[in-house]
């Protein structure tokens, strides 16, 4: 996801309240704590004032602080046209507006979080209710069943998470789930002494695809030191899911192999094409 871009324009000349007029790029860190800001450039209409530009970035970083305090990420900020006010400067209205602007803007970006053990009710309903919609169509009713009750039930999410050691990553917008991704151990007796990871499921709810909350989504997941550190990362993806397999190969994914999609009935059923990504 790219940098978020917001402009201030806050400034009331009559009654020589305040001016606050700046941009400002910001780039959010995923599971990184780090707040830098830097100026880039002030509004060529007005002088140079170091002192009054240092007040007016650290009261933009404690808004932005502010803001992402909740969020787990951090973030890297570069400030431009600032203008320093040679009367109306108030530092202490930068912050506010700071807050303001920017939780306007990410208001329909995704929090993304770790799953907890409360959360599996909302997230088994999601992933029926986006499993069931992507792929419900090419299989019998008493195979989507059968596959909905054995991997995507409450119980199984919270076996992952509690027994199996599987971390599950969710965004959230609104303070509702809208995407998630699980990624744990590989177990398949390929996998190089433990080592290797599986990246399991992506999903994001329909109404909310075509945002880029899979892309990231995924780029969360490979950020994480469990995938991070993995000599290899392996994951199924559906053959005639074109749009899954061109994010993944964004993300240095390769075709490997392939195999059959199991289900209940023992009906046949298309492939499911193995990918994976390899540590430099």
């Amino acid at each position: 996801m790219g940098p978020i871009t917001i402009h201030v324009r806050e400034s009331q000349f009559t009654g020589g309240d305040h001016v606050v007029v700046f941009d400002a790029d910001v780039l959010l860190l995923p599971h990184d704590a780090t707040i830098a800001v830097t100026l880039t450039g002030v509004h060529p209409a007005y002088d140079r004032d170091p002192e009054g530009e240092q007040l007016a970035l650290d009261c933009i970083r404690d808004g932005i602080m502010a803001v992402l305090a909740t969020r787990n990420v951090g973030a890297l900020v570069e400030v431009s046209n600032l203008v320093i006010h040679p009367v109306d400067f108030r530092p202490s209205y930068f912050r506010r507006y700071t807050v303001r602007h920017l939780e306007a803007a990410l208001a329909d970006v995704p929090l993304i979080r770790p799953a907890e053990v409360e959360d599996v009710a909302a997230l088994s309903e999601l992933a029926r209710a986006t499993y069931a919609a992507a792929f419900g169509h090419s299989l019998a009713p008493e195979d989507l069943t059968e596959h909905l009750d054995r991997h995507l039930s409450q119980q199984s999410f919270a076996r992952a998470l509690v027994e199996d050691g599987d971390v599950i990553l969710l965004a959230l917008v609104g303070g509702r789930i809208v995407g998630c991704v699980q990624f744990g151990t590989l177990r398949e007796p390929t996998a190089e002494e433990g080592a290797d990871r599986e990246l399991r499921r992506l999903y994001v709810d329909v109404g909310f695809q075509g945002r880029g909350i899979g892309t990231a989504l995924v780029e969360a997941a490979l950020r994480h030191p469990l995938l991070a550190e993995a000599p290899r990362v392996v994951l199924d993806v559906w053959e005639h899911n074109p749009g899954a397999q061109r994010l993944y190969r964004r993300f240095g994914f390769e075709v490997v192999g392939e195999r059959c999609f199991e289900v209940a009935s023992g009906a046949p059923t298309s492939l499911d094409l193995i990918m994976e990504r390899r540590a430099p």
